[in-house]
C-alpha cells in the first residue's frame, strides 16, 4: 500500500495500470487508439451486478504497463528508435507480453526490425505483438497483396505480427 497526499491509501495490488510512460505527452490522442487497444486486451468491467461483464477484455485480470507514443498535438504517434527504449521499461516492470498497434511503411528487414530481434533474443521470455499495418497493396489481385506490404518492426523474426483482410 502507498499513502499519498491527504493520507489517501491505495492498494497497489488492485491497480490495473502498473506503469505509465508518457514518451511524447500525457494525453490521449483524439481517436483514443491506445486506450481502445489496451481495453480490448485487458479491460475489466467494474460492475458485477449487471451484464456489463460481457464487455471484459480478452485478459481482464491482466495488468498494464503502458508506453504512450501518441502525440495529441499532431494527432499521430512518435516512437523511440530503439527497442530497448520502448520495451525496456515494461520489461523491468514485469511485463512479458507487449502489444503494439502501430507499424511503419518501412518494409523489408531494416535496422528497427534487427533491433527488435536483438532485444527479444536477449529477453527470450517476452512476446511482442505488432500490427501488420494498413498500407497493403492489393489492387492487382485480391488473393495476393503486394510484396513489402507489411511494415517494420512487424517484419522482425522474433515478433508476432497480426493482420486481417
Amino acid at each position: 500500500e502507498r499513502t499519498c497526499r491527504g493520507q489517501t491509501t491505495f492498494d497497489l495490488t488492485r491497480r490495473k495500470v502498473i506503469q505509465y510512460v508518457a514518451y511524447t505527452d500525457n494525453t490521449d490522442v483524439e481517436s483514443g487508439h491506445g486506450s481502445h487497444c489496451a481495453s480490448t486486451i485487458a479491460g475489466a468491467a467494474d460492475n458485477t451486478n449487471t451484464n456489463i461483464t460481457n464487455y471484459d477484455g480478452m485478459a481482464p485480470f491482466a495488468k498494464l504497463a503502458f508506453f504512450d507514443v501518441g502525440d495529441s498535438a499532431w494527432g499521430s504517434f512518435d516512437v523511440p528508435r530503439y527497442a530497448d527504449d520502448i520495451l525496456g521499461p515494461a520489461y523491468d516492470a514485469g511485463a512479458r507480453l507487449f502489444s503494439n498497434s502501430w507499424s511503419s511503411n518501412d518494409a523489408g528487414y531494416p535496422e528497427r526490425s534487427v533491433d527488435f530481434d536483438t532485444f527479444l533474443h536477449t529477453n527470450d521470455d517476452m512476446l511482442v505483438f505488432f500490427s501488420a499495418g494498413n498500407d497493403a497493396e492489393c489492387s492487382s489481385s485480391p488473393d495476393h497483396c503486394g510484396d513489402y506490404s507489411m511494415g517494420s518492426p512487424g517484419t522482425a523474426k522474433n515478433v508476432m505480427t497480426v493482420g486481417a483482410s
